[in-house]
């Protein structure tokens, strides 16, 4: 928004100037006397833009009846106006520049600037050359480079086909071989199937076997078990007839010697290896002791005999026990 101030210098004439500065705020309206005035004190800078009816503006620079000529150096290398030349004093009144700065009138610094812009050209055309000819430069070394790429795309290229026909070949031999190899991993899985039934079926007989065989084995220990109870009883059996051979042996050496011929002389003739090597001992009429019956009528050699044939049956504590007891 444009903010209007008058001034009181217009008010006796007729004001027809408009001053805009930067931000847009505007000034007036004033008489064209007292914007020369404004441009002498320096109020009036090149940013500033002037107007006749506040509609078309133009900058300050651009009218001459003004006298904004003028450009002060402030700093090296840095400008500032152009201004009015009565406006450099109060800046430097101001201090806002040293009173040592370098004034220019226009027209010189436009030579001045249009000097060095050749000069800055003319460097820069040099700089150019130079940088066309590093290019060119760059460029046939490109090319040369392009040119040994191209060189070894081809010898990459014919390698590439070399490779590629070695492994097309390659390739063929793998499947060949794959497919032999494949074709004997059937067979030999067909194989291991047929071997699998026929060890499943070999299991199945193993287990039928192993049934029997159980049982076989119960059988044989209730067998071992009626044998154990019939070694048992003969045990008992033996050692009576042991206890009974004793104490026929305590009544026989109690007898008197006739009596003791006497008696063997009534019983048959006795024939020991006969009896011991024929089987069984001879027998009386009557019956045997322990072994059936009554003892009379046996000798003490028939039922030594008998008793040594179940001690014999006994095994080795048989025998013990008879040679302690004999």
């Amino acid at each position: 928004m444009s903010t209007e101030i008058r001034h009181p210098d217009t008010e006796a004439r007729a004001p027809t100037w408009w001053v805009r500065d930067r931000q847009g705020e505007r000034y007036g309206p004033i008489a064209f006397e007292v914007l020369k005035n404004w441009a002498r004190d320096g109020r009036i800078g090149p940013a500033n833009e002037i107007s006749r009816d506040g509609v078309e503006w133009s900058p300050a620079t651009a009218e001459p009846a003004l006298e904004m000529e003028w450009v002060v150096e402030v700093e090296g290398g840095r400008f500032y106006g152009p201004i009015h030349r009565d406006a450099v004093r109060g800046l430097i009144d101001e201090g806002a520049i040293s009173q040592h700065a370098v004034l220019f009138h226009r027209t010189a610094l436009d030579a001045r600037d249009a000097e060095a812009e050749c000069q800055r050209l003319a460097r820069a055309l040099q700089q150019a050359q130079a940088h066309a000819q590093r290019q060119e430069e760059l460029c046939h070394q490109a090319q040369q480079r392009a040119a040994e790429c191209e060189a070894e795309r081809v010898s990459l290229s014919e390698m590439c086909a070399a490779w590629m026909k070695e492994a097309e070949a390659l390739l063929a031999r793998t499947r060949a071989e794959s497919e032999a190899a494949v074709q004997q991993a059937l067979a030999d899985v067909a194989d291991l199937a047929g071997r699998c039934r026929q060890a499943e079926a070999d299991f199945e007989r193993s287990r039928a076997d192993a049934r029997e065989w159980r049982m076989q084995l119960r059988v044989a220990e209730e067998a071992c078990q009626t044998a154990q109870r019939e070694r048992a009883d003969w045990q008992a059996k033996a050692q009576r007839a042991l206890e009974e051979a004793e104490a026929l042996r305590q009544s026989a050496d109690g007898r008197s010697v006739s009596d003791a011929v006497v008696d063997v002389e009534v019983l048959p003739p006795e024939r020991p290896d006969e009896a011991r090597y024929s089987g069984h001992p001879s027998k009386s009429p009557v019956a045997v002791g322990a072994f059936g019956g009554s003892l009379n009528g046996l000798s003490l050699a028939e039922i030594e005999w008998q008793a040594r044939r179940e001690l014999e049956r006994l095994g080795a504590r048989g025998q013990t026990f008879f040679a302690k007891n004999r």
